[in-house]
């Protein structure tokens, strides 16, 4: 993300690049030794009875994102996401299955209509496999869609608007509209 941003207003030097492609390059295979060999990841590794659904969404995500400034190996990405499509149930949502050390660090995302949003964006940000993954998609955002009526989480919101973009879908104006009109606006600065 700061290489993203830092190229975006660009202010990345090639030493600060270097310096953050290592890093990515530290964590890419810390991360791995977390690795179920289903593919997903959990907090402490195959200690853990399972793999997180979260958790894999997030470290697929990280890896796609990661993939623009380093080697991964997309076999890791396609495990995780296979991991994930295994976990949906028949009405399109991801359920949370394994341990999460910390709810926190998931926000909104820890369940329900956020958590599928989540997991869908992982799929759609990793255009390459999206296509193989059409199903779990269209089923993701059938669920969703079902669901939107009576979303009011702001979180949950933010983050299934985001999804919607991503899919192009036909109800992302509406929600965005639904979003913005629980903003706090006060003093010029627009606040959740």
């Amino acid at each position: 993300v700061v290489l993203d941003y830092l190229t975006s207003v660009n202010q990345l030097t090639a030493e600060v690049k270097a310096k953050a492609i290592a890093h990515l390059e530290t964590g890419y295979q810390k991360e791995l030794t977390y690795k179920h060999d289903d593919g997903s990841y959990s907090a402490f590794g195959k200690s853990d009875r399972s793999g997180s659904t979260w958790l894999t969404a997030f470290v697929a995500k990280s890896f796609n994102q990661a993939s623009k400034y380093m080697k991964i190996d997309k076999q890791v990405i396609i495990e995780a996401l296979k991991f994930l499509s295994k976990q949906q149930h028949d009405d399109g949502r991801f359920p949370e299955v394994g341990y999460m050390l910390s709810k926190e660090m998931q926000g909104g995302a820890s369940g329900g209509i956020g958590l599928t949003a989540y997991t869908l964006i992982t799929f759609l940000e990793n255009q390459e496999h999206s296509n193989k993954y059409q199903g779990t998609i269209n089923k993701a955002l059938n669920h969703i869609e079902s669901k939107l009526e009576n979303l009011n989480d702001t979180y949950a919101m933010a983050i299934t608007a985001y999804a919607l973009q991503l899919a192009n879908h036909t109800a992302k104006d509406d929600l965005l509209e639904k979003l913005n009109s629980k903003a706090v606006n006060e003093n010029g600065l627009r606040y959740w």
